[in-house]
């Protein structure tokens, strides 16, 4: 990088040094036709001691800013293809576990249609009560996913607020 720098910067101290060596001669030598105050050498001097610090600053700092702007548009690109990973495993997660529980869920549907005693009712309400709460925590994480890959389409409805505070 500091070779890159070092070689934009002799460039263009360079062309600095030829535009400051024409100004002095048009000014000198064609305008005021004073040959006396010609001074290449000191102009070259004087160019080569102000113009290569500040050529070197400035271009050092244009290359640092590409040089990041490069690095940030990599970091954003690992970023975007991590979401993208997450949200199709989140996915794809999401409806492996959602198929057997729809099974275990059909199935305690299923059991609380026969007699049971009042231990088996009970047990078979904790089934149904916990595959559900799983079944919605699933169906949250794949809206999340959906959510995460732009998919998501939000359909506005009217809900009674003190109904769902209440469940609360």
């Amino acid at each position: 990088m500091l070779k890159r720098k070092l070689q934009q910067t002799g460039i263009a101290v360079v062309l600095t040094c030829l535009a400051a060596s024409v100004v002095d001669y048009v000014f000198n030598i064609l305008i005021f036709g004073n040959t006396d105050i010609y001074t290449p050498g000191m102009t070259l001097a004087i160019t080569l001691t102000v113009g290569f610090p500040v050529c070197f600053f400035l271009i050092a700092q244009r290359i640092d800013i590409q040089v990041g702007k490069e690095a940030l548009a990599k970091a954003l690109d690992a970023a975007e293809d991590a979401n993208r990973a997450k949200c199709a495993f989140l996915s794809n997660m999401s409806h492996e576990i959602r198929t057997p529980l729809n099974g275990i869920l059909g199935m305690a549907q299923a059991m609380d249609r026969t007699t049971l005693s009042l231990r088996q009712t009970e047990q078979l309400g904790v089934i149904r009560q916990s595959g559900e709460t799983l079944l919605a925590i699933i169906s949250d994480v794949l809206d999340l996913s959906e959510i995460g890959s732009g998919k998501m389409l939000l359909n506005p409805t009217t809900f009674d607020l003190s109904t769902v505070v209440g469940g609360v």
